[in-house]
């Protein structure tokens, strides 16, 4: 596996979350820089000590999770639900080349995302204003909002 170091992977990143879904793996979202008109995002894969990665832009990546079955989501605060496998690549390419994006175009009326979690065989995403969210396959598709019971 060719990958590098922690030192060129923590370099002007700032780490948003992070998960490991496997001994000795370690998934982290990280913003890059600091523009906020344009954020600049770097997601990594620790494994056998180094580190593969990939970058994205356009909207700050705010959260992460992955399943032991090699399956790993980001989010991106304007609903961009990126999905990757970090257990198969070896390079950097493969990885980065296992990516598929999934826009989330109700979240412009409704407001920014916060975090996604994989619950059973679901993938939530949820928001600041109480929106919930699940990627059903290829789409993406609203939940009702959670109801409090007080």
């Amino acid at each position: 596996m060719n990958g590098i170091s922690d030192s060129e992977f923590i370099q002007d990143a700032f780490i948003q979350e992070g998960v490991s879904p496997a001994p000795d793996v370690v998934i982290l979202a990280c913003t890059v820089g600091d523009d906020y008109d344009d954020p600049k995002n770097r997601v990594g894969v620790k494994k056998n000590g180094l580190w593969l990665d990939f970058s994205l832009a356009g909207e700050a990546i705010l959260s992460v999770d992955a399943s032991a079955d090699g399956l790993a989501y980001v989010l991106g605060e304007n609903g961009t639900i990126v999905r990757f496998d970090w257990k198969i690549p070896t390079t950097k390419d493969e990885l980065g080349a296992s990516r598929t994006l999934f826009p989330n175009l109700p979240v412009d009326d409704e407001g920014p995302l916060r975090r996604i979690r994989i619950i059973g065989d679901d993938v939530i995403c949820v928001g600041s204003v109480g929106q919930v969210y699940r990627l059903n396959n290829e789409t993406i598709e609203t939940l009702p909002p959670p109801q409090s019971r007080g």
